[in-house]
């Protein structure tokens, strides 16, 4: 099933599941295998993504700090402008995942998971939403 997701939504999946009280890290929340194996590997090809994102993110960094464009780490007010341009540049960009589609009727109706973490789960079903 292709997603077409943004950088912007994608930087808000990893956060969501790398959160402490998120279902993948929280024992008391249980949730059928077959789902989680899913998400796992759905997780993986975001979190794959996710590394280059962090790796465009730092190469930015790298060349404001080079060109002498950062003070004390943070941009110089007269960069500011340029800085938020190219960041806004690079976390608009999208990229295509063909996930490996579960079952809504597996979640939808927990009391457990918070509406991030639903929202990331109905990222992974045919689903149009809630």
């Amino acid at each position: 099933m292709k997603k077409t997701i943004s950088n912007y939504a994608l930087e808000n999946y990893v956060n969501t599941i790398s959160n402490p009280d998120s279902f993948r890290n929280n024992v008391s929340i249980k949730l059928p295998a077959a789902l989680l194996w899913n998400v796992r590997i759905n997780m993986k090809m975001l979190m794959d993504r996710y590394s280059v994102l962090l790796e465009m993110k730092s190469e930015l960094g790298k060349e404001f700090i080079d060109a002498g464009k950062v003070q004390d780490d943070s941009v110089k007010p007269e960069f500011l402008s340029e800085w938020s341009s190219r960041m806004n540049e690079i976390m608009s960009q999208s990229s295509e995942f063909d996930l490996v589609p579960i079952n809504r009727e597996d979640f939808i109706d927990r009391n457990d998971l918070s509406w991030p973490e639903l929202d990331l789960l109905l990222l992974m079903t045919d689903s149009k939403g809630v």
